[in-house]
C-alpha cells in the first residue's frame, strides 16, 4: 500500500512538473533549452528516463528517496510561497543557460537528481532542496553569488542552434 502511494505521489509530482514547463520558441536556441533572464528560482527533478535509471540503481530504495525529495520539495515550495517568490519546475533533461556579455553559459547539473537553481544578475547557485531557507536570503540579498568562472563552468556555448 505504501509503495502504491509513493508511486502516485511521484506521478503527480512528475506530471505537475511537466505541465508547468516553459520551453523556448524554436529559433536561435534548441527547443529543450531554458534561458534564464531575471531573478529566478527553478526546481529541477529527474526526467522520466532518469527516474527509470534511478529505480534500477536503487531498487525499492528509490521510493524512499523520491518520498523524501517530495517532502523537501513541499517544504521548499511552501517557504518560497511564504516569501511570495515565484518558481518554475523543470526536468533535468533541459539545458539551462544564461547570457552574459553576449556569450551563453550552460549551468551544470547538480550532484543530486532533485535540486534548486537560484539565478540573479548573471550569477547562479546550485543547491539541494534542504538548504533553501539558509541560502535563499543570502543569495538574493548578497552580491557575492557564484559567477561562471567561479564555479568552473567554463563551457561557453557560442551557439546552441540546431
Amino acid at each position: 500500500m505504501r509503495n502504491l502511494l509513493l508511486v502516485v505521489i511521484i506521478i503527480v509530482f512528475t506530471v505537475g512538473c511537466n505541465r508547468s514547463q516553459k520551453t523556448e520558441k524554436p529559433g536561435s536556441l534548441k527547443f529543450d533549452t531554458i534561458t534564464l533572464k531575471d531573478n529566478e528560482v527553478l526546481f529541477i527533478s529527474p526526467s522520466d528516463k532518469n527516474i527509470k535509471e534511478l529505480k534500477k540503481k536503487h531498487g525499492k530504495g528509490f521510493y524512499t528517496i523520491a518520498d523524501d525529495a517530495n517532502n523537501y520539495f513541499s517544504e521548499a515550495s511552501s517557504y518560497l510561497d511564504s516569501q511570495k517568490t515565484p518558481y518554475k519546475n523543470y526536468d533535468d533533461d533541459k539545458i539551462i543557460v544564461f547570457k552574459k556579455n553576449n556569450k551563453t553559459y550552460k549551468i551544470p547539473k547538480y550532484k543530486s537528481p532533485w535540486y534548486l537553481i537560484f539565478y540573479k544578475d548573471e550569477k547562479y547557485e546550485l543547491l539541494d532542496l534542504i538548504s533553501i531557507k539558509d541560502r535563499y536570503p543570502k543569495f538574493f540579498k548578497d552580491k557575492t553569488q557564484i559567477s561562471p568562472s567561479d564555479f568552473g563552468s567554463k563551457k561557453i556555448i557560442d551557439s546552441i542552434a540546431e
